[in-house]
């Protein structure tokens, strides 16, 4: 019988690949998130959560201000995104960070506080951040209305100080504490 017999088999697939060493991990950045009892800036509002940034927008416009004032104050920001306008902004963060819309967190007077609300803060400071982030919750889940009907302005007013060009008496809605609230239309 003339059958061939294999004896020996051999496959070359090359050299074997030399075992590669653990790639090094990189060191882990934790970014911090803002919250109401650690409410200091990162140094991107981008990072706040809309509550906090609502809440900055509330304390700097108007943390000296009644609670009804503090909510009609947060609600000018709601009532903009509702009318959907380029110029205000569609969304809540759009809108607080829209240029020159709220100055509390660009303007060298406030945006200090409103960057680090407890930093050295007194009780009564501590007390209007708490309740400035209480009344931002409120307004975002629905639980509080809206003391101004409809408002997207305003503005307080200073001894010898004009009122703005905008604060007319058609576009009036309401005065709560030292602060006028006006219905814009863009």
């Amino acid at each position: 019988d003339r059958m061939p017999i294999f004896r020996k088999l051999v496959i070359n697939f090359g050299r074997k690949p030399p075992v590669p060493s653990p790639p090094i991990p990189e060191p882990s950045i934790t970014k911090r998130i803002p919250t109401v009892d650690d409410p200091k800036w990162t140094g991107d509002f981008m990072d706040d959560s809309e509550e906090i940034l609502l809440a900055r927008m509330i304390f700097g416009e108007a943390g000296n201000q009644l609670e009804d004032t503090k909510i009609g104050v947060g609600f000018t920001v709601i009532n903009r995104v509702r009318k959907q306008r380029s110029t205000w902004g569609f969304s809540i963060r759009e809108v607080i960070l829209k240029k020159d819309q709220y100055d509390a967190l660009w303007n060298p007077i406030t945006s200090g506080g409103v960057r680090d609300p407890l930093d050295n803060a007194d009780l009564l400071t501590q007390k209007a951040w708490k309740e400035s982030y209480n009344i931002a919750r409120g307004i975002l889940d629905g639980s509080l209305e809206d003391s101004t009907s409809g408002a997207t302005n305003f503005h307080s007013y200073k001894e010898r100080e004009e009122f703005p060009d905008w604060a007319t008496k058609e576009n009036f809605k309401i005065k709560l504490g030292d602060i006028y609230f006006y219905e814009l239309e863009s």
